[in-house]
């Protein structure tokens, strides 16, 4: 008798991280630029890595450009990837 495969199960890390989306929502666009703002100044400082902190807790999808930290730049880079 044959047997389908399993298929593997969904987690949180098999998610894939896309710049710019920092809503999860599949898109680029007004809500991420906003939260994108309100990441740069909430006080956590500008490394990816303490993203979570700060009185906005995003994640690294908000260092949209890649360079480590999350400036006025990743805002530039954050409009290049705007989805329709």
């Amino acid at each position: 008798m044959p047997t389908t495969p399993a298929l593997p199960t969904p987690t949180a890390t098999s998610e894939q991280l896309r710049p710019g989306d920092l809503d999860s929502d599949g898109r680029v666009d007004a809500a991420d630029l906003g939260q994108l703002i309100a990441e740069i100044y909430d006080g956590d400082g500008d490394a990816t890595a303490d993203a979570g902190g700060g009185t906005v807790a995003s994640s690294p999808a908000a260092d949209v450009n890649g360079d480590g930290h999350i400036t006025a730049a990743d805002c530039t880079a954050l409009l290049l990837r705007w989805s329709p």
